[in-house]
Parts: C-alpha cells; structure tokens; sequence
C-alpha cells in the first residue's frame, strides 16, 4: 500500500476554536501522561467521570453541574497509581465506576460505588497481578455489566474476566509474545446475549525489522482460545503508537462493530489510521488524516456515539495553525468510512493559547450522538473535558476545513490544483524525483486538469508561478 504525499495550503484552512466551553475537572495537577473517561445516561441527564495520574490519581465527575468534583482513587494509599482507565455501568440506580491502574509495574484495580450525591469505596484497592513488571493496563464494559480489561505482563498478554462489581476474577494468558516486544493492549466487548459476547484485543508485536498491528477474536465469555485475524506491519524505523479499540452498543437490530485506530509514523509523515471490523470482516487501513500527515499527529482514541451510526475518532494535532497542540475530532459511518469530505475536522478544545494533550473519548452509552472528552492543557495544569454533540457540522464543536493544493493525491491519470478564484493562469514545472523536468508550461490554466496517465509510479514536485505567488508542492502517481 502506498500512502499519500500531501500538501495544505495554510491560507484556505478555516480554524475557530470550539464554541462549548472545556470545563475544568481539576487544576493544578502535574506531571499527567494519561487519562481515560466515560459517560452514561442517569436519572434526567448524563454522569461522566475522568481519570487521570500525575502527582496524585484522581476521579472526577460530573451529572451536569459543571462544578469541579473531584477525589483522590483509593489505590494512592498503596503507592503512585499510573495509567489509569475507567467504565461505568448502573445496578438498582447506584452507579459503579471500574477503575484499573498500575502501581509499581503491577496491576492494580478499585471499584468506586456513587448513591444518592456520595461516592464509597465498594472494593478497595485490590493487586491483580503475579508481581511482574506490567504495562498499559485497560478496560471495557458492555451493556450487561461484564468487564473485561487487558494489559501487558513480562511480555505476556493478560485479560481478566469479571463484572462490574468485581464478584469474580479470571485472569487468563491470551499469548506469550516469545522472541518479540508484545505492547500496548487494548480490549473492546461486545454484548450479544447472556453469556455470548464477542471481544477484541488490539496489540503491536515488535520485531528487529518490523513492528505489526494484530487483532484478536474472542468469540466466547471467558475463554481464551482467539484467533489473529489480522496483522498489519510497519517497517523499521517507522513505528506505531498505542492502538485503541471500541466496539458498538447492542441493540436487537444491529450486528456487532469494532473501530480499531492507530498512529503509524514513517519518515516524516504521520498518519491516523483506522480499521472497520463487522460480520463481513475487517475493512481498511483508512487514512483518517490524509492532508495533515506532514504533521505530528498522536495519541488516538475512538468511540462509537451511543446507539446511532457514527464513530468519533480523536487525536493530538501539532497544529497547523500556531505551534500549539490541539485536539482534532473526525467523526466516521460505521464502517469507517468519513462522513464528510476528508478535509474537513473539528476542533474539541475551546482555549487554544496552550497546547491540549492526552485525549480520551467516550460515548457509546451517551444514548445517542453525544461524546464525553477529557484532555490535559500542559501550560494551565488542568484536566478539562467537555460533552457535546459529535457532529462535524455540530456548532457546539469548532469546524475547519482544510484544502488541499493538489487533488487527487495520489492520482492516477490526472491532477487538479486549487489556488483559489483570484489566480486564473501560472507557469507550471513538474519535476520527478530525480530532478528531471517532466512537464513545462508557461501559461497554465488553472481551470484545467494536468494529464499525468503517461507518468511512471513516484514522487513528482510541482512547482507554481504566477503574480505575487510561488510554491512547490509534492504529489504521488500510483
């Protein structure tokens, strides 16, 4: 698979920060490197928490106050807790939020109990793990309250059967990755009938040429028999990130969906990329970010929004506007497919004078097109989230949409080039990759397709001229 070579023309990309407010779950907190959320509906309206390490991990949450709420997790009496996640789910109007975390490189996990305005510790913090170094520990919940969580132990993939009150623990070995790095787990459940769920793990193998994006099909509760039903590598020295799965809601007339989305580094380019898992197999990869890969792009997390036919996908964007990071949102059909132009984004974060990072999304229990996101803002020491709609036209989230200079690309028999009203004709010089002048024309139209049907397979440099305007832009023929 070849990927595009793409270019922005900063002077179209229309960028207004988001328009609902990023509410403050916590200030003052230092050195975060993760979070996790989740939101459900409860009583009238929504109750969302966010977890977060640093200094002290903490639990935030809201039921729609937007008053800053906030309480150390039971595990730091035990020591520092890292990377944490979280999942709620409600049993007789009480609602249970599992909170897994490392403390010491081992797994740990506690079980906070809300009723009536007050939160109790319904299971203190509990070890889980045999006592060797652990890594990346998550968890998902489905709509009957099973709980399934995964993470790294010596190289080893873990999962734990269990519910939401932790009244039972099965811990299993998925595999062992042998001679090569196993890391960065994730899990999503999806609920069918009592007893009959469909699980999948999403992990990268790391081997001294490659490294490789697997997917695991658990097809029965509490069994560890899976099948690797895809494998998709990267060669060295490009990498990947942390993959992140989500699975959809259960509804009587809907099949099962699985999102699975990474960040794929490979020379100077960063992609955001997605696989669509259903009854019909796995589609993909999609490139989410097709004209920002030129910039650092990082940290994805996914959602499916309540019980409708979109999926959020959310990620760091080195941003293309002011040196600062923000977090971008692409909202995706459910089979992974982009509902609008590729083009086109939302911002989340509403302050955009400091860099945002560390996202997390939730939504598939919002009971609709509505998402729960947590981020961190470095410069101010606070953990901020938001809900809202997820729509891309939504104006409860900033839109930008971004053109490229040069369409298709990569192409096949023709290019476009899109330098706006005000310039109609320009000299155009397309080099290859060698240098070698491969077209010249001194009066261009720009209303005209450049015919490239006869050009080899490569990497072509185009260079525009014209009244105060001058650039030299890339573009791929397959």
């Amino acid at each position: 698979m070849i990927l595009a070579l793409t270019n922005i023309n900063i002077s179209n990309a229309q960028f207004i920060p988001a328009t609902t407010n990023d509410l403050i779950a916590e200030d003052n907190v230092q050195n975060t490197v993760n979070t996790g959320n989740d939101i459900i509906t409860y009583e009238q309206g929504f109750f969302q928490v966010t977890v977060w390490d640093g200094d002290f991990a903490m639990l935030g949450w809201d039921i729609g106050t937007g008053a800053k709420l906030a309480f150390k997790l039971d595990g730091t009496n035990y020591g520092h807790c890292d990377d944490p996640d979280v999942v709620l789910y409600t049993v007789n109007n009480k609602v249970y939020a599992f909170i897994i975390y490392l403390i010491k490189n081992d797994v740990w996990l506690e079980v906070q109990e809300y009723y009536q305005g007050n939160w109790s510790t319904y299971v203190s913090a509990t070890q889980i793990s045999s006592g060797h170094i652990c890594h990346n520990p998550n968890v998902d919940v489905d709509n009957a309250g099973n709980v399934v969580a995964v993470w790294e132990e010596s190289n080893k993939l873990k999962i734990l059967y269990t519910d939401i009150q932790y009244n039972s623990n099965n811990i299993q070995t998925l595999l062992d990755g042998e001679n090569n790095t196993l890391r960065d787990p994730d899990v999503a459940i999806y609920y069918r009938s009592s007893g009959n769920t469909k699980i999948v793990v999403c992990y990268i193998i790391a081997s001294q040429s490659s490294e490789t994006l697997t997917l695991i099909e658990i097809d029965s509760w509490q069994s560890s028999t899976g099948l690797n039903f895809l494998n998709y590598p990267v060669s060295l020295p490009g990498y990947f990130g942390k993959p992140r799965v989500a699975a959809s809601l259960f509804t009587s007339s809907s099949a099962f969906n699985f999102e699975i989305v990474v960040d794929k580094h490979q020379s100077v380019y960063n992609y955001i990329i997605g696989f669509n898992y259903q009854s019909s197999g796995v589609s993909g990869p999609t490139i989410i970010n097709p004209d920002l890969v030129e910039y650092e792009n990082n940290a994805p997390a996914v959602s499916f929004a309540g019980n409708s036919v979109n999926i959020s996908v959310i990620w760091e964007n080195n941003s293309i506007w002011s040196n600062q990071i923000d977090i971008i949102q692409k909202k995706l059909h459910l089979n992974g497919s982009p509902t609008t132009p590729l083009l086109e984004y939302q911002v989340v974060n509403m302050l955009t004078s400091d860099d945002q990072t560390i996202p997390s999304v939730s939504g598939k229990n919002s009971g609709g097109q509505r998402a729960m996101y947590s981020f961190y803002d470095n410069a101010l020491s606070e953990i901020r989230y938001k809900e809202s709609w997820i729509g891309n036209n939504s104006v409860r989230l900033a839109h930008f949409e971004n053109r490229a200079l040069i369409s298709p690309n990569p192409a096949t028999n023709y290019i476009q080039l899109n330098l706006g009203q005000e310039i109609e004709v320009a000299k155009i010089v397309i080099y290859d990759a060698s240098g070698r002048i491969v077209l010249e024309d001194d009066y261009f139209e720009l209303n005209s397709r450049i015919q490239t049907g006869n050009f080899e397979q490569g990497v072509y440099f185009i260079r525009i001229t014209a009244e105060n305007y001058n650039k030299t832009s890339k573009f791929i023929i397959l």
